[in-house]
């Protein structure tokens, strides 16, 4: 039920969920008793406590359920230095009885006990008490009058965070050193001066914390003269003044924390931060437009000539020129050791900007999108120790990036988080990392290649070889891959379109040569044909599958076909002659077949007389291709002379076929 250890003097008898509602007999002078969690209700009994060592510094009894504490039940510690009674239902009726009681206690914990406001003078018996620490956080005072703390005479510590407060009363508590506030529902700034006059109220305060509330405004007058660190952020501050947290309002503040304001700050005049002994300043994650002179003045840091750590993370310097960054930064520019400048968009730099922070030891430029490092734009910054440019978009560092002086200064540089492109560019780089990995920070995000997936940079591979072509070989060698690469596109879109284009050309050429041929007579001549087809008897059948269809049966010609236009008992000559003269046009159908056929080779010489004479123009169709060994010399003499429509069983090949043919035809 219970687990002691000597070394570190604890009796732990926690966790029991009410199977235990004493306390055990305990060998040893322990100094820590955990009783927590033991659903004990009350302690009623002013000798609960009769068998715990008498030795016991420190006493939990978080998450009880405790409602009630006779007064007496902790008199037998007499060396008690803390209690925490956190997680009960105690009322400060109940708490008074234990700080009367236990004169020894320095601190309180009162954390999540369902405390409401203090009443008044239920603290008034306790003048006796030596309590320096008063935790009362995650509680619902929502109103609190801190008159009536001022008995506890010793406190330096009170703790009233999320407590949903929304109305503070001021009282002198002369040994307050620090008061935390956070996240409770505060509008106002806590008064600090005595009614009508210059005097503090907490003339010792060293650390106030009012973060998470609702301020808009320091107007009222301040009187925290040690006041060392002031805690603002998330509150509403979006009017910003001159001299607000000026040395004479703030006279020995140090540490300044103005980040995550909820809304558009719109203004931030000259001397804001007017202190000279202001050293570190938070203003981050604001979404200021530093570049906007109608919102921050050029002098937003006047009289800060002390400060030393500069937070501005997650502000908008994309379009600061370099003339007006030199003037904001030109008063702090030689006492800075740490500037953040991180996710500002602070996506190009030269190497001006950073020249004049001669003592800057800290720098800080992660997630802005950094292309390009200006070679030796850090060179100047003779006391540079740190250097973070992780997450930006560098590919290339070269042995020009930093000097040889810089790398030797700079301890620790963090580029991590790059899409590193891992060519023969970052060999240098990659050499650098592997022979200082001691100087390289990153984390997980490492440092990897961006065009090599899993590869980090200390791993990639490349030819030492292919790296000593040297750049103007490389681009040689690339021009000359890029020029075959068009030229092949060229050829496969060509083959891949010829029969388009052979169209294309056969349209225009029959345009150019179209006032060349002959004008046929419009009245008085009539053909009984449109054309003669001249063929082989073995091609019969594309005739009758293919070319009677279309141009009779889709065009509307008539053809002279001798198989079924020649008149039965007339010479085989007679009907040829007859046929040509009485067809407009001649077609001759090419083939290995029309090459060996003897009445075929008469057709052509006689159409060849027949078109010389009358002007006219053959279309020429090659069916099959036909060996120039098997050609007569006709046919070597019309195809030298005539263009000809090649026919192929392949779709385009044949749309582009009778497109041709339609032309030739139509003239």
């Amino acid at each position: 039920m219970c687990r002691c250890s000597n070394i570190t003097q604890t009796a732990d008898c926690s966790g029991n969920h009410g199977n235990l509602t004493f306390v055990p007999h305990l060998q040893g002078d322990f100094r820590t008793l955990n009783f927590s969690n033991n659903k004990l209700s009350e302690i009623t009994d002013v000798n609960f406590f009769a068998n715990a060592s008498g030795e016991v510094r420190i006493l939990d009894l978080y998450s009880n359920s405790l409602t009630c504490i006779v007064r007496g039940a902790f008199d037998r510690f007499r060396k008690l230095e803390k209690l925490l009674l956190g997680g009960n239902s105690l009322t400060w009726k109940g708490v008074a009885a234990v700080l009367s009681g236990v004169t020894s206690l320095l601190d309180l914990d009162l954390k999540c006990s369902s405390l409401t406001s203090i009443p008044k003078d239920a603290l008034a018996d306790v003048r006796m008490s030596r309590l320096r620490a008063l935790d009362v956080g995650e509680n619902n005072i929502k109103s609190l009058d801190l008159k009536e703390l001022q008995p506890l005479r010793f406190l330096k510590y009170l703790y009233a965070w999320k407590n949903e407060l929304e109305n503070l009363k001021s009282a002198r508590l002369p040994s307050l050193v620090a008061v935390k506030l956070k996240n409770n529902h505060l509008y106002e700034f806590p008064d600090t001066c005595k009614a009508g006059t210059d005097e503090s109220l907490f003339p010792h305060l060293r650390n106030l914390e009012v973060e998470f509330n609702n301020i808009g405004n320091l107007d009222k007058p301040v009187c925290l003269p040690n006041v060392l660190s002031l805690t603002l952020r998330y509150n509403k501050i979006l009017t910003f003044k001159t001299d607000m947290f000026s040395a004479r309002r703030f006279p020995s503040l140090n540490s300044l924390n103005v980040a995550w304001v909820e809304g558009r700050v719109l203004a931030l005049p000259r001397f804001t931060f007017n202190s000279s002994a202001l050293t570190k300043l938070d203003f981050s994650h604001t979404n200021v437009n530093f570049s906007d002179r109608s919102t921050v003045d050029e002098d937003v840091f006047g009289g800060c000539n002390n400060l030393g750590d500069l937070i501005l993370t997650k502000n908008d310097f994309s379009t600061v020129s370099l003339d007006r960054f030199q003037k904001l930064f030109q008063p702090i520019a030689s006492t800075l050791k740490t500037l953040h400048l991180g996710e500002c968009g602070f996506v190009h730099f030269s190497q001006q900007y950073f020249s004049r922070f001669a003592r800057l030891q800290r720098l800080y430029l992660y997630g802005n999108g950094v292309v390009h490092i200006p070679d030796g734009a850090f060179d100047r910054m003779e006391q540079l120790l740190l250097l973070n440019l992780d997450s930006n978009r560098i590919a290339v560092v070269t042995e020009q990036t930093f000097s040889d002086d810089t790398r030797k200064r700079v301890v620790h540089f963090d580029l991590s988080g790059n899409p590193f492109m891992c060519t023969c560019h970052l060999l240098w780089f990659k050499r650098w990392l592997l022979q200082n990995p001691g100087h390289f920070t990153g984390g997980t995000k490492g440092y990897r290649c961006a065009n090599l997936p899993h590869t980090h940079v200390q791993h990639f591979e490349t030819s030492e070889q292919a790296c000593l072509l040297g750049e103007d070989a490389a681009w040689f060698t690339i021009a000359i891959s890029c020029l075959l690469l068009s030229f092949f596109l060229v050829f496969v879109v060509f083959f891949r379109f010829r029969w388009h284009m052979r169209l294309w050309f056969y349209e225009s050429c029959r345009e150019r040569s179209s006032g060349k041929r002959r004008k046929r007579t419009k009245e008085g001549s009539r053909f009984q044909y449109d054309a003669f087809v001249a063929y082989a008897k073995e091609d019969v059948a594309w005739i009758q599958r293919e070319l009677l269809p279309v141009l009779e049966g889709e065009w509307g010609m008539r053809l002279c076909v001798h198989q079924r236009d020649f008149q039965l008992g007339k010479h085989i000559v007679d009907n040829i002659a007859d046929c040509v003269n009485a067809s407009e046009r001649v077609i001759l159908v090419f083939s290995p077949h029309f090459a060996r056929s003897q009445w075929c080779q008469f057709e052509l010489k006689f159409c060849q007389g027949n078109v010389m004479e009358r002007d006219d123009v053959m279309v020429l169709v090659a069916l099959r291709e036909t060996e120039s060994r098997d050609m007569t010399g006709a046919m070597m003499a019309v195809l030298q002379t005539t263009t000809y429509i090649e026919w192929d069983d392949d779709t385009e090949a044949r749309t582009s076929f009778w497109g041709r043919l339609h032309l030739a035809l139509s003239d």
